[in-house]
């Protein structure tokens, strides 16, 4: 559990972790004032029998589709043996986009953050919070996507893998969690105050 004085209740939790093939999941969970809300999903597995690199790309393209980009580190691959990155974003509709422009600077889709370490993401939903009660969260189309972000190969051109990441995160979900929570407490701060003023008002000094 991370977290700071009144901020939102951010947990990375190792769900599960299996032998063969070696799995850790984890789940990231924003804590509302109401209920418990699971923003993204992370899977690191280790192949004990490596996988052709082809096998598992094919199998990707088959349970998500065509991908929207892929990369070989930060360029563009030549073929999918040279492809260590790849990506599905999604908008609002279900509609997974399709060719989508690489960011020069970041090297991700669209220049949106999509490939989150644990304390990143803790640091993005505490970010969205702090905004909120500055009143400065504007909202872009990233925050309206989700993410799907796999890593497979190394861009050695070797055509065997022995290890996959995949990363998957609801950036409209970890946004509208953040803003509740930040909204939430501070309606109870208002009403709080509003209470002290009332029991203040009735209160008869003693002199």
């Amino acid at each position: 559990m991370a977290h700071g004085h009144d901020e939102p209740l951010s947990a990375n939790l190792v769900l599960v972790e299996t032998a063969i093939p070696r799995s850790e999941d984890s789940v990231y969970v924003n804590y509302t004032l109401d209920k418990q809300i699971v923003f993204a999903v992370n899977r690191d597995v280790r192949y004990a029998q490596g996988i052709a690199i082809q096998n598992v790309i094919d199998a990707l393209r088959k349970k998500y589709g065509p991908e929207s980009a892929a990369l070989n580190g930060n360029y563009p691959p030549h073929n999918d043996g040279e492809i260590t990155k790849m990506w599905w974003l999604v908008d609002e509709q279900g509609n997974v986009l399709q060719k989508v422009k690489m960011n020069p600077d970041t090297y991700t889709p669209l220049g949106c953050a999509s490939n989150y370490e644990g304390f990143e993401v803790i640091s993005q939903v505490r970010s969205l919070y702090r905004d909120a009660e500055g009143n400065k969260a504007a909202a872009t189309y990233c925050d309206s996507l989700i993410y799907l972000y796999v890593e497979v190969g190394d861009g050695s051109g070797a055509q065997i893998v022995s290890s996959t990441r995949t990363f998957l995160i609801d950036n409209a979900l970890m946004r509208r969690s953040s803003l509740a929570f930040a909204q939430g407490l501070r309606a109870q701060s208002q009403q709080k105050k509003k209470q002290e003023l009332q029991n203040a008002n009735r209160a008869k000094p003693n002199l």
